[in-house]
């Protein structure tokens, strides 16, 4: 499929396109993996994928965030938890929580507490 081919191509104007087919459920999975597989290329892409109109492209770009498990995808993460929609932050703060390391724990209230948008 198209979608998995633009999973092999490491240049910034794939991942906006595979972005951009996150808006489809269909293709919705497949984007995902190619995303994956772009790394670093795509980092900085899903990034800006978080003000992304659609709350339902803004939560998948969370889940490929979650994914990448890279330093930058994590600072991503933790911009997320300042999303408009609830269901961004709770998607961010499960992605984060699964995440961190256990020795980081004392950071999870915290992390809780921007998601709910700082209320308790």
């Amino acid at each position: 499929e198209a979608v998995f081919s633009l999973g092999r191509i490491p240049l910034p104007s794939a991942a906006v396109a595979l972005v951009e087919a996150l808006a489809w459920p269909a293709r919705r999975q497949a984007a995902i993996e190619s995303l994956v597989a772009l790394r670093n290329v795509a980092v900085g892409v899903l990034e800006s994928g978080l003000s992304h109109p659609s709350l339902d492209v803004r939560r998948t770009v969370v889940d490929a965030l979650s994914r990448l498990r890279t330093a930058e995808a994590i600072q991503a993460l933790e911009a997320a938890l300042q999303d408009e929609a609830a269901a961004v932050r709770q998607a961010a703060l499960a992605a984060l929580t699964h995440l961190k390391a256990p020795q980081q724990a004392p950071q999870r209230a915290d992390i809780s507490k921007r998601a709910s948008g700082g209320r308790p």
